[in-house]
């Protein structure tokens, strides 16, 4: 089954998630994806979103729109039709 849209706000551990996502192909099917990014934290930093948008990017998403904090960004992408 498809997901239409995947939403995640898991207050800093996106970029464990999306990493090990990306790298297990859990994110196959998941045609938007919409990610709260939290680098505004002390332990986070925007270098971390920079490498996890790259990641997203290098298995198909675009970015289609980031919100007006820069800390909220869309991701779509085409599936193929089965």
């Amino acid at each position: 089954a498809r997901i239409d849209i995947l939403k995640m706000d898991i207050e800093g551990a996106e970029y464990q998630v999306i990493a090990q996502a990306v790298a297990q192909g859990w994110l196959a099917d998941v045609s938007q994806l919409l990610v709260e990014f939290h680098h505004f934290l002390p332990t986070l930093s925007v270098r971390q979103t920079e490498e996890a948008v790259a990641s997203l990017r290098s298995i198909g998403f675009d970015i289609a729109w980031i919100g007006r904090t820069n800390h909220e960004y869309l991701f779509t992408r085409s599936l193929a039709a089965n």
